[in-house]
């Protein structure tokens, strides 16, 4: 019999991976000490999935706008440039679904978004009571929208209009190089609070 002695185990590899990820454990608990939670809400899905829709809108609205040269009905009758939920049937004339959308509004018939169904009363689209379809954001809210009325290229940006600690101390411009924008109220469903807003033109 060889009296040679048995090979040690190598567990080299072991060590090496247990390192990366107590680095990635060091690595995140610095990152929530240095940015505010604030500034970390981007990271959540369900934020994400609401900017999306925010900006879908946006870009649909303005679509129909260089299609039509005109906005839907229902945007055209603004009497100002305040926030307003969006009407209900703006979604119809978007979606131009047969037999629900009024054909004068969007007389080609063009799809000009494409958007879920809702779960639960949220985070889509709702049929109301008066069979009529409507579009709900994360929290079960309807979408605001601020059209340019007077057509001179920029809107009254709606967060300008409320006091510094409800938008958490940040400066707003007075106004919006935009014909349109639309926003979110948020988890908490508040439009005037806009320290957790979810806007077409925040980044």
């Amino acid at each position: 019999m060889s009296n040679d002695p048995e090979p040690r185990k190598e567990n080299g590899g072991c060590s090496r991976v247990g390192g990366w990820v107590l680095l990635a454990i060091l690595i995140l608990v610095l990152a929530s000490l240095l940015i505010p939670a604030s500034q970390m809400t981007f990271i959540y899905p369900i934020e994400r999935r609401s900017r999306a829709t925010v900006n879908d809108l946006q870009v649909a609205l303005k679509s129909f706008q260089t299609e039509y040269a005109r906005w839907p009905a229902d945007l055209e009758r603004l009497p100002s440039e305040m926030p307003v939920r969006l009407p209900s049937g703006v979604v119809e004339t978007l979606l131009a679904e047969t037999g629900r959308f009024s054909s004068e509004d969007n007389p080609r018939a063009f799809r000009f978004i494409e958007l879920p169904l809702a779960r639960q009363g949220k985070g889509g689209v709702i049929e109301t009571v008066d069979g009529v379809l409507d579009l709900v954001d994360r929290w079960g809210s309807r979408y605001f929208v601020v059209v340019d009325v007077d057509e001179d290229g920029k809107v009254a940006n709606p967060e300008a209009a409320v006091s510094l600690e409800k938008r958490g101390d940040k400066d707003a411009p007075a106004v919006l190089p935009v014909s349109i924008v639309i926003f979110s109220a948020g988890p908490d469903r508040e439009p005037e609070t806009w320290t957790d807003n979810i806007a077409s033109w925040r980044q």
